[in-house]
């Protein structure tokens, strides 16, 4: 993958974004505990200036869990705006923290499943989805001692955004290999590599997308994840981290590989991928992306939940 000099980005339009480096670098310094404080504050202030995210994450959690009360639902819609917030700092530590930092903060359970997996000699895809804690997690799994290759797509508006995201992510895996490279993560699988990959949150009209329920709603779904293990022969490793809530540290989860997968119905394939998803959601629903509009771009004869606005004055 190409890689800029930072030199190349010393022009005044950038001048913002160096502002932000600056600070997160200076943030990884501080008591770890200390800064996932600064980032629930920084969630809290979110949550009262971002309109637009409160009211997609408020009608997510609505559409999910009709059957916590209305102040239930609130809450646990401030929480999540927390989670988001810590996520920003977490980005930083797993970026610029040493990784003896990185490594105290580490719970792995289930890595034989893993090493099993990839002694298979077929490749992996390790499945997960868009947790809020997933950019430091991502950095640990990388530190498991296996060569890890991520998925990355490019930032196309911000030049030394983009440069410093694909030095922060790979800093410890084997390559990013970018989205839009279907031959590349086919080629990587082939040579056995294990590939991080979510695809839960990706939303899009196009034929290789099917409606299948998440926590009960149909929700469009894409099934990239079956035609790659199709083309590449690769086993589907679930791959499902948590921020524990009390303690500080992080639990990567691996489960044993998927038997059977694809079948020949790709609505229950990505049904069993969904269930996997809810059932990690369910340990602590705040720490999943809601603010993304996950039931976006329905067919017509499908509801759209985002268009009410009594969530958007209300929250």
């Amino acid at each position: 993958m190409e890689e800029h000099r930072y030199s190349e980005f010393l022009g005044p339009r950038f001048w913002s974004t160096w502002l932000g480096i600056g600070i997160g670098r200076g943030l990884v310094f501080l008591p770890f505990r200390f800064q996932l404080w600064l980032g629930r504050g920084l969630g809290r202030l979110t949550y009262r200036l971002a309109k637009k995210y409160r009211h997609t994450a408020t009608r997510n959690i609505e559409t999910c869990f009709p059957d916590l009360s209305p102040a239930e639902q609130k809450e646990l819609v401030r929480r999540h705006f927390k989670c988001v917030g810590m996520a920003f700092m977490e980005m930083g530590y797993g970026w610029w923290a040493s990784p003896r930092r990185i490594r105290k903060r580490m719970e792995v359970v289930g890595l034989e499943n893993l090493i099993e997996a990839h002694e298979r000699g077929k490749g992996v895809v390790l499945l997960t989805g868009h947790f809020t804690c997933m950019e430091l997690t991502s950095i640990m799994l990388a530190l498991c001692g296996l060569p890890i290759h991520g998925y990355y797509r490019r930032n196309k508006r911000n030049l030394l955004a983009d440069e410093v995201i694909k030095r922060g992510r790979g800093r410890y895996a084997e390559s990013l290999i970018r989205r839009e490279d279907l031959r590349g993560l086919i080629r990587a699988l082939r040579a056995n590599a294990i590939v991080w990959f979510a695809s839960d949150q990706m939303v899009r009209e196009s034929k290789r997308s099917v409606m299948v329920p998440f926590f009960g709603e149909p929700a469009l779904t894409h099934t990239g994840l079956i035609d790659i293990t199709r083309m590449s022969g690769a086993v589907v490793v679930p791959f499902l981290p948590i921020r524990t809530r009390t303690s500080g540290r992080y639990r990567l989860q691996f489960l044993p590989a998927l038997d059977n997968f694809p079948g020949d119905d790709p609505k229950k394939d990505m049904l069993r991928v969904n269930r996997l998803i809810e059932a990690k959601i369910l340990e602590d629903p705040a720490q999943y992306f809601w603010i993304r509009p996950r039931f976006g771009k329905r067919p017509a004869e499908y509801e759209d939940i985002y268009r009410a606005s009594k969530a958007l004055s209300d929250a």
